[in-house]
């Protein structure tokens, strides 16, 4: 008797140690809403001493606010539901208000009634802090692309019903992105967008136009030409177009080029 004893003992202090290093709150509440168990981060939680919770009703520990939350939810478990929740801001008397993650398991007595339960608390509060904030960021984000997003077509229309011929194009390979109707006028409405400017315009390569786009690209200042004569297949053999130009760098928000 007294070796089973021991071992009951052991059993009882293994159990204590283990409900006691968990990083929640772990009790037993006996079906007249008495704490019977708690582990050692209810002291934490709420400053007072483990042994001074036990005995006392959840309303005199939680306080009349926070009581008045969870109540039903206690209820729901004493009538025999196990379930999980998660609830923002409960005011308790001691430690302030904190989200909590809460499951509660009814614990049933020898003939099947419940006795009680076993409510497992865990501390969300920074958790749901941070989940607010990163919905915030996403939001910003979303809402300063969409303002963006405006911006870039407000400044296409402007582009478009522009009396002078532009076009925009975008990576080492030139590709054009946007040209407005004066500028495919300029090169014979020829299909341009979504090609490479040798692909689209293979007779630039004699004017020389490639190397001053690579050096804006590579050194990220503008270009100017004034009556600059050019030659496009589709004039004649002894037509030439005299352009003035700019090449103005494009910088993302970063500052690249």
């Amino acid at each position: 008797t007294e070796s089973l004893t021991t071992q009951l003992h052991a059993s009882e202090a293994e159990l204590r140690l283990v409900i006691d290093s968990l990083p929640l709150l772990v009790s037993f509440v006996d079906k007249n809403e008495r704490y019977r168990t708690v582990n050692r981060a209810y002291e934490d939680w709420f400053g007072i001493p483990s042994s001074s919770l036990v005995g006392k009703t959840i309303r005199e520990v939680i306080g009349e606010t926070a009581y008045g939350i969870l109540a039903p939810l206690v209820r729901r478990t004493l009538a025999g539901e196990s379930f999980s929740f998660e609830q923002p801001q409960v005011p308790y008397r001691h430690g302030g208000a904190r989200d909590v993650k809460v499951t509660f398991i009814p614990h049933r007595d020898e003939v099947g009634e419940v006795a009680g339960y076993v409510a497992l608390l865990e501390d969300v509060t920074i958790r749901r802090r941070l989940e607010e904030q990163k919905e915030e960021l996403l939001a910003r984000e979303i809402a300063a692309r969409a303002a963006a997003d405006g911006e870039r077509k407000k400044l296409r229309s402007i582009l478009v019903q522009a009396p002078v011929a532009i076009c925009i194009l975008e990576g080492v390979e030139h590709v054009f992105t946007f040209a407005n109707p004066p500028y495919r006028a300029l090169v014979d409405n020829r299909d341009v967008v979504g090609k490479s400017l040798h692909e689209a315009l293979p007779d630039v390569r004699a004017n020389g136009f490639d190397k001053m786009m690579d050096r804006v690209l590579s050194t990220g200042e503008p270009f100017s030409g004034t009556e600059v004569a050019v030659k496009l297949k589709h004039h004649g053999p002894n037509e030439d177009l005299v352009v003035n130009f700019t090449y103005q760098p494009m910088r993302d928000l970063a500052g690249d080029v």
